[in-house]
């Protein structure tokens, strides 16, 4: 049983009607939401790339099979946070393959020692951004902003930047609306071929120092990522 500590969530109502989710808060500003934010302003090349090599038909499939295996796994974590067993139980026996990926990270969720915040929207007025956080609460008794998320496979720790800020926005929001800072951010991937499950931690001092830099120029910002991982390679042929 997962201890609740439920802050009071603010009234936020989501539009979609447009296209583009915009976040409306309690004082009827609308905002951008932090995905489409974050979306808006990096570079997807990378993407490009990948669709060219696989196909835009087979693109189109992998990203609906992946969007559908997250929203699923997120759907049985939602219960299983909430201690509601016959609606976790059914969610768990629905499919066989969701079950094994729930399986893996169900260790490392049940680190989560109180749960203040699940699925429920927040925003930023310092960043006119709105969006919703997976989970705030305690991992292993240190209050965190804790993200979930799938892949098919391992990903190293820098590819993963965008996950990052998403976090450090979540956590600003937090911060912001209740006055305390979460002091880290835990993602936690579910990874279709490895039975062990990724937890990648950062202190929150970190994630804000990275957030500042993305928000004052997000196209420097990602110059300097290339070159540091430039940088990294070389010295790893050097060993």
């Amino acid at each position: 049983m997962f201890k609740h500590n439920f802050v009071i969530a603010p009234v936020v109502t989501v539009d979609e009607s447009t296209g583009s989710r915009r976040y409306t808060t309690p004082n009827g500003d609308s905002y951008q939401s932090v995905t489409k934010f974050i979306s808006d302003n990096w570079d997807k090349s990378f993407l490009d790339k990948w669709k060219k090599r696989i196909g835009e038909k087979k693109a189109a499939s992998e990203s609906l099979r992946a969007t559908d295996r997250g929203q699923r796994l997120h759907n049985t974590v939602y219960h299983y946070l909430m201690n509601d067993e016959r609606n976790y139980r059914s969610s768990l026996n629905s499919d066989p393959w969701d079950k094994g990926l729930f399986l893996k990270i169900k260790p490392k969720l049940d680190k989560i020692t109180e749960v203040r915040l699940l699925e429920k929207s927040l925003y930023s007025d310092s960043l006119k951004l709105a969006g919703t956080p997976d989970i705030i609460g305690n991992y292993d008794n240190v209050l965190s902003t804790i993200d979930l998320k799938t892949s098919g496979k391992d990903k190293l720790e820098e590819w993963i930047t965008t996950y990052w800020l998403q976090c450090s926005i979540y956590s600003r929001m937090y911060a912001e609306l209740y006055g305390e800072m979460p002091a880290q951010s835990v993602i936690i991937m579910a990874i279709e071929d490895n039975p062990q499950p990724m937890v990648f931690i950062e202190s929150s001092f970190k994630g804000q120092l990275r957030l500042e830099a993305f928000i004052e120029n997000p196209v420097k910002f990602q110059e300097q990522l290339i070159a540091e991982r430039k940088a990294n390679k070389l010295l790893e042929k050097k060993k």
